[in-house]
C-alpha cells in the first residue's frame, strides 16, 4: 500500500540567465578578437578608386622610400630578398606575393621584387593600394 502517492519533482531551468551569459561571452569575444589589420612598417601607400580586398595569407613584401625591403615584417636586403621570398612562399598558405611600396619607392625596385617573386615560385603578384576618398570606381 502506497499512501503517499506519486510525487513529481519538476525542475524549472531559467533560460534568461543562461542566454545573458551567452550574449555577454559573445560580445566579449567579438570585442577582444584580433582584427586582421596590416601593421608594422610605415609606408605611404598609393590610392586606388575601387580597391579589391586582399587576404592576409599571402607573403607581403614592403618597400620603403629609403630603399629598405621587408618580407612579412622581417628586414632583408634587396640582394637577400629572393631567398627570403622563396622561404616565405614555402610556408605560406597562398603562393601570392603582395608588394606594399611607398609612393616614393623607385619603380625599378618594384619591378625587381616582381621578378624575384616569379623566380621564387609565386603564383601571383599583387600591389597593395589605399582606397581614395573620391570617385565611383569607374575608369
Amino acid at each position: 500500500m502506497n499512501f503517499g502517492g506519486k510525487r513529481e519533482y519538476l525542475l524549472k531551468m531559467e533560460s534568461t540567465a543562461m542566454s545573458d551569459i551567452v550574449f555577454i561571452l559573445l560580445i566579449f569575444f567579438l570585442l577582444s578578437s584580433n582584427f586582421m589589420i596590416q601593421t608594422g612598417i610605415e609606408v605611404d601607400l598609393p590610392t586606388e578608386v575601387a580597391p579589391k580586398p586582399i587576404e592576409t595569407r599571402e607573403v607581403v613584401v614592403t618597400l620603403t622610400k629609403e630603399g629598405d625591403a621587408f618580407v612579412n615584417e622581417t628586414r632583408v636586403g634587396l640582394d637577400a630578398l629572393e631567398p627570403a621570398l622563396a622561404g616565405a612562399l614555402e610556408k605560406a598558405a597562398s603562393k601570392v606575393v603582395v608588394i606594399r611600396g611607398d609612393q616614393a619607392t623607385l619603380f625599378g625596385n618594384v619591378v625587381q621584387v616582381m621578378e624575384m617573386g616569379q623566380r621564387a615560385g609565386a603564383e601571383g603578384i599583387a600591389v597593395a593600394t589605399q582606397a581614395s576618398s573620391g570617385g565611383d570606381g569607374n575608369r
